[in-house]
């Protein structure tokens, strides 16, 4: 089995991942691969929670595995194929699954990119496809540190986790920033590929600062600080898997967080056009403003 540090978390794992392995003698989380069930594909790919308990938590992604988490964080993977992609598993184990792990271990998660900032951590939220991890690639170029690509760890001191060092850009963000190599295509996912950051890796904690979330509209860049009720919901709106926090009953203590958290935060709305490479825009107009 291959070493891996992800999310400050130790993980011992049948899969191999695309970054370097990590030395340690005890393992915080285990995925075990098991064999293929033998599933026919279905025709509306979900995913379906088929067993919920304190002991055990079985994600169904169709098409492709069953996830059988174990309450002391074993993960057995049992693929629907033998072909099943590995890596479209490794896609939900970093994903979906770390996700549900740290949720039960009380962390929670904003869906964004993260970047250094000022000593601090600036959190890239929006929609799929808003462009965060474009943004944080611009950042990144400007010799800023990448902390994590696609979801945001934040313990309970108000610390972002660093995830592992590899960014997910699409095809014309990586034409626009002249990267020609990749690590291999995210499987599922056209133009979209998995490239490596380990130059510009922060291996560290780092201290929440800002979160600023991208929105398209018809007009030019410009950029608004969010304040009282709109900014606790807008960190509520850009909580990952909302619908995970109820696998542990967490939704309590997730909105108490949530109302911390926007104490030790400063929240943005960054619009950009909806058409155009403006990253360039959009980071002057945060180095004004943030």
């Amino acid at each position: 089995m291959k070493k891996y540090r992800i999310f400050t978390l130790n993980v011992l794992s049948d899969f191999a991942f695309d970054f370097e392995e990590a030395d340690f003698q005890e393992a915080d989380v285990i995925f075990r691969r098991g064999p293929s069930l033998g599933k026919e594909p279905v025709k509306e790919p979900i995913m379906e929670f088929i067993n919920q308990s304190h002991e055990l938590l079985i994600v169904d992604i169709h098409n492709v595995a069953e996830f059988h988490i174990h309450h002391n964080d074993i993960v057995d993977i049992y693929s629907y194929m033998d072909n099943t992609h590995v890596n479209e598993i490794a896609l939900h184990l970093l994903g979906n699954i770390f996700a549900l792990i740290m949720y039960r271990r009380n962390v929670f998660v904003l869906h964004g990119s993260c970047v250094s900032y000022k000593e601090k951590s600036l959190i890239i939220t929006g929609d799929g496809g808003a462009g965060k991890s474009t943004l944080a690639r611009g950042f990144i170029d400007r010799g800023h540190k990448v902390v994590t690509d696609d979801l945001a760890f934040i313990d309970d001191q108000y610390y972002v986790l660093p995830s592992y060092p590899s960014q997910k850009l699409w095809q014309d963000a990586m034409d626009n920033y002249g990267v020609e190599e990749f690590d291999h295509p995210i499987y599922s996912r056209q133009n979209k590929y998995n490239v490596s950051s380990k130059k510009s890796f922060l291996n560290e904690r780092i201290p929440v600062g800002y979160v600023v979330m991208l929105c398209k509209h018809d007009g030019k860049v410009k950029i608004e600080e969010v304040k009282g009720m709109d900014k606790l919901n807008l960190l509520l709106e850009n909580a990952y898997r909302e619908e995970f926090l109820g696998m542990y009953d967490l939704e309590v203590a997730h909105l108490q967080f949530m109302v911390k958290l926007a104490g030790h935060v400063k929240v943005y709305k960054l619009y950009r056009p909806s058409e155009g490479f403006t990253v360039d825009q959009q980071i002057t107009s945060i180095l004004e403003e943030c």
